[in-house]
């Protein structure tokens, strides 16, 4: 209701260019900075969690609310697990967490100025609360629009220590309250607020 059917596919659309646009910046980072008998596994890592989550999306998992488990978790949770054991487990993984430029790192987040505007049209389609856009009590946006600035300033090297703290302590602060928002609106089990629809 309220969001033509030309209009979804049209951000179906732009949302799976983006995602291959990202994935493929994903990938040549790790081209580029992984040792070379590394090269593919980083690649074969990336490829897997990159099926794994289309599976679940395109499955109707991650929309499932009538499940025991819901949906998101099955992307959150592997997320979490694996980046702590892979980085705390594996010598590899902090040798290419510490290779990586610190300007590349905090240029991809970038890609939350995008989500943003994808959250504004879900929901204008009805699919998620109006409290998770930055009309709302989302203002992750925050960080996706001076993420390019920052980048340029370390690049430059004239980015201070104390202001890429800030920085980062203030993306995480950012993100933490649109997750929480996003949990305690989602439908069926974990919902507790939303002030127009719940979170699908």
């Amino acid at each position: 209701p309220g969001y033509s059917f030309t209009g979804c596919k049209l951000m179906a659309a732009l949302f799976l260019g983006l995602t291959g646009i990202f994935a493929l910046a994903c990938a040549g980072a790790l081209w580029r900075y992984s040792l070379p008998e590394r090269r593919w596994v980083s690649l074969l890592v990336l490829l897997v969690w990159i099926v794994y989550c289309g599976f679940l999306g395109y499955s109707g998992r991650v929309s499932n609310t009538s499940q025991r488990v819901p949906g998101l978790f099955l992307l959150v949770w592997p997320t979490i697990l694996f980046t702590l054991l892979f980085t705390v487990r594996a010598p590899y993984a902090r040798e290419l967490a510490l290779k990586l430029p610190m300007a590349l790192l905090i240029g991809l987040h970038v890609v939350r100025l995008p989500v943003e505007l994808f959250l504004h049209a879900l929901w204008k389609a009805q699919l998620v609360p109006r409290m998770v856009t930055y009309e709302g009590a989302n203002f992750d946006i925050v960080t996706g629009v001076t993420a390019p600035i920052v980048a340029f300033l370390v690049a430059k090297g004239t980015a201070t220590r104390m202001l890429l703290y800030a920085w980062n302590i203030l993306g995480l602060d950012l993100l933490f309250n649109v997750v929480i928002y996003g949990v305690l609106s989602a439908p069926r089990q974990m919902q507790r607020i939303f002030d127009d629809y719940p979170n699908r």
